[in-house]
């Protein structure tokens, strides 16, 4: 039987960011925010620079709230 190790919250919520997907990173970028959680911000941050406005938008709403600028 395979056991998986169980991933934190700030890494489950990066490789959602950091996935193929742009609406599933967006929702991730918004939990990340209403959760206040950390070190997201360079995921943040290339997100940003995405051509999905939605993705692009809510990685900017995280940064404003992290403190970070976006760079896109």
């Amino acid at each position: 039987k395979r056991r998986h190790a169980k991933l934190s919250r700030g890494e489950a919520l990066r490789r959602l960011i950091e996935g193929a997907e742009p609406w599933i990173a967006a929702c991730a970028l918004y939990a990340a925010r209403r959760t206040r959680a950390d070190g997201l911000e360079d995921a943040a941050l290339r997100a940003a620079g995405s051509d999905h406005a939605v993705l692009r938008e809510e990685a900017e709403l995280f940064l404003a709230a992290s403190g970070g600028e976006a760079g896109a």
